[in-house]
């Protein structure tokens, strides 16, 4: 133990890995694994409340005793002794801790950014190969008589329209000499004039096209010549150490005073690693990357872009802006050719933001004459209605659930998350499936789409009644109570990754109710106010992916019953591919920047008929 100026310091040794932090005296464990850059997972934003960030503490009397909410928590799910919330445990003495399996894998989460194809082509970027020894022979009286000049018209000439320089240090390399000794490639911008200027001969132009997701982030590397994605990356986005929500990150931007700080580098870290790896995979350099495209919900591109995100924190919920922006790769600290341009998506409210725009740019809804309803379910509910004669939007409050947040034995969809699951009503014995059962592991939590056919089965065999509540009179005590709180058990203690139960509680149910709800109430307020009576097609996106199933969706109530629509579609990454068609196609930045001030917003919170709706909406409906 060390004294620093009055404060004491402690050591805390970190296993498996072997790691010894210098540990501040009543610093909290999550607070040390946070200043040290070891991510881990807490959907609450270090409240207590999620009991997502569970670790073993030894010995654990050199940390300040249990809290009321770890106590009531430990009682349900019979931990082991040892067992603390990371985010509420203050070190006092020198502590070993161990961290569970599933953080020191670092959670890897099923990226949303498989994608493959090829897309239309017509970039905003475009490059130049020049030689410097032919500019004296080639200037035949040229004026103004200057190398500079000779570049611009050479560039202009190879691509159709005059070229400008705007980038100071394209300028400054293209005073060196080799410019003037031999080859050079000079990358081009519709938007930003000349953007950079390379020694050499290089004549491959990709991109990377960027989802910014409150969850995760995918990148997608792309080839401006043939159109074709290249290589994709994803990861969870580290700033959920702060909160699984945005609202939670606003909070946190807005108490620290270098929170924003905090916030942006976590996001510009990640995509320069992802980067990286696509980079890798394709076995390009980052000098071939020409633009970046960016999409996200509202706060993220805010933070991405180093706005302060509190005007989105209180009403009326005003985005800082709503148009297109063009910025430099250096200006927002990302490692590329300083000039590349990065094309920020506009957005359509505080809550209605660029990815909901790639959204409708991949379906490209306002092109069809399909009424078209899309949901974009994530730590919020985005939905977009209509078709070529108009379109409407409306964000509701879903919460975190349906990504396995704010469940009990919720989590993401990665390694041991159930993601389907059936019960037989004649024994009411439960089967499921979860990702990387094959390779011998074993279930450790259940994620949204394994949520929705847990909940729908139970409603098929009678488990859940209309209300939301749990049956008392069912037989094997298949239901049961355990620190006043009733749960119906999907994976015994002894069958789990975890040691622990996997169950669904009455609580979770609620949390469910409750996404259920806003989201049906928001499809059914957009249908009354646009008008738009039938919805003739559904498209889904967002949490869920491939794993997602609609017939258990509407019998739980988060679809519309399949009587009052036409024909389903699932589009796992649908933001993502928005993103990469307008990376590729300037044409289709065209189409968004000439529709996002023409879609109408409703504010449900502002609609006079939504609390009765939603209330409406909380019941099951009995299924058939």
């Amino acid at each position: 133990m060390k004294q620093n100026s009055g404060i004491k310091r402690y050591r805390m040794t970190l296993l498996p890995m072997g790691i010894v932090l210098q540990a501040d005296g009543d610093r909290t464990i999550m607070e040390v694994l946070t200043a040290a850059g070891i991510a881990m997972r807490s959907d609450c934003g270090s409240k207590g409340k999620c009991g997502k960030c569970l670790v073993s503490a030894d010995p654990a009397a050199n940390l300040s005793p249990l809290i009321d909410a770890e106590i009531r928590l430990f009682e349900k799910r019979e931990v082991p002794p040892g067992t603390r919330l990371a985010c509420q445990a203050r070190i006092q003495g020198d502590i070993t801790v161990t961290l569970p399996a599933w953080d020191r894998e670092g959670d890897p989460v099923l990226p949303k950014s498989d994608a493959a194809g090829n897309f239309t082509v017509s970039p905003a970027v475009n490059r130049t190969i020049v030689d410097g020894n032919r500019w004296q022979e080639s200037f035949s009286g040229y004026q103004p008589g200057d190398f500079y000049g000779w570049i611009r018209h050479e560039a202009g000439s190879a691509c159709g329209s005059p070229a400008f320089f705007e980038e100071t240090e394209a300028l400054r390399r293209l005073s060196l000499p080799a410019a003037r000794k031999g080859q050079s490639t000079i990358v081009g911008h519709d938007v930003r004039g000349i953007t950079a200027v390379l020694e050499g001969a290089h004549s491959r132009s990709a991109g990377l096209a960027v989802d910014i997701g409150t969850t995760s982030i995918a990148v997608y590397l792309c080839d401006f010549h043939t159109g074709e994605i290249l290589a994709t990356a994803g990861m969870l986005n580290p700033q959920q150490r702060f909160g699984d929500d945005v609202m939670s990150r606003i909070a946190f931007a807005s108490r620290e005073p270098d929170g924003l700080a905090q916030l942006n580098t976590l996001i510009i870290q990640s995509i320069n690693t992802l980067l990286g790896i696509c980079l890798e995979k394709a076995g390009i350099d980052k000098k071939n990357i020409d633009e970046m495209t960016v999409v996200g919900n509202p706060t993220m591109q805010q933070i991405f872009a180093g706005f302060h995100p509190h005007n989105l924190g209180a009403s009326p919920f005003t985005p800082f802006y709503r148009s297109a922006i063009n910025f430099r790769a250096a200006d927002i600290g990302l490692d590329l050719n300083p000039g590349t341009n990065v094309y920020l998506f506009p957005v359509v409210s505080g809550f209605i933001g660029g990815d909901i725009l790639a959204d409708v740019l991949s379906d490209r809804t306002y092109a069809r004459d399909e009424i078209t309803l899309i949901m974009d379910i994530g730590t919020n509910g985005e939905l977009i209605l209509g078709n070529s004669s108009g379109l409407w939007a409306t964000s509701c409050a879903t919460g975190p659930a349906l990504e396995g947040a704010h469940i009990s034995c919720g989590m993401r969809a990665s390694a041991g998350a159930i993601y389907s699951a059936g019960i037989d009503p004649s024994n009411l014995c439960v089967t499921c499936r979860f990702f990387g059962e094959n390779d011998g592991n074993f279930a450790r939590g259940i994620c949204g789409s394994g949520l929705i056919d847990i909940v729908a089965a139970m409603l098929k065999a009678g488990i859940i009644l209309p209300g939301g509540s749990l049956r008392s009179d069912l037989p094997g005590g298949i239901v049961s109570g355990s620190g006043g709180t009733r749960r119906m058990v999907i994976i015994p203690a002894g069958k789990s990754a975890t040691g622990l139960e996997i169950s669904i509680t009455a609580n979770d149910i609620r949390q469910f109710q409750l996404a259920k709800a806003a989201l049906a109430a928001g499809i059914e307020l957009l249908k009354r106010r646009s008008g738009f009576a039938k919805i003739e097609r559904v498209v889904l996106t967002g949490a869920f992916g491939t794993s997602f199933n609609p017939v258990s969706a509407s019998i739980a109530g988060l679809l519309p019953e399949k009587s009052t629509f036409g024909r389903m579609e699932v589009i796992p990454n649908a933001a993502g591919l928005g993103a990469v068609r307008a990376l590729l196609n300037k044409n289709r930045r065209q189409e968004i920047e000439s529709l996002y001030h023409k879609i109408k917003f409703l504010e449900l919170a502002a609609d006079p008929d939504f609390s009765t709706t939603f209330v409406d909406m909380i019941p099951f409906s009995q299924p058939n």
